[in-house]
């Protein structure tokens, strides 16, 4: 502890920038991957709901003959 209160206020606030934008950049990477995931998830979303309703649609045709 006593090295840290020794340090300067320069090499702190340094410290504390850098981190700062490592971990902004570390969001901003996992929000963009979050929309990806997102998006895809919507997309096979509709894929399965259309083929639901194709497998009703044959499962109707075959049950009416």
């Amino acid at each position: 502890m006593a090295g840290y209160e020794s340090s300067s206020s320069s090499q702190v606030s340094s410290l504390d920038i850098n981190d700062y934008n490592q971990l902004l950049n570390d969001y901003e990477e996992l929000h963009n991957e979050a929309n990806k995931i997102s998006a895809l998830k919507n997309r096979l979303k509709g894929l399965n709901n259309w083929l639901e309703n194709k497998v009703n649609q044959l499962e109707k045709e075959t049950t009416d003959f």
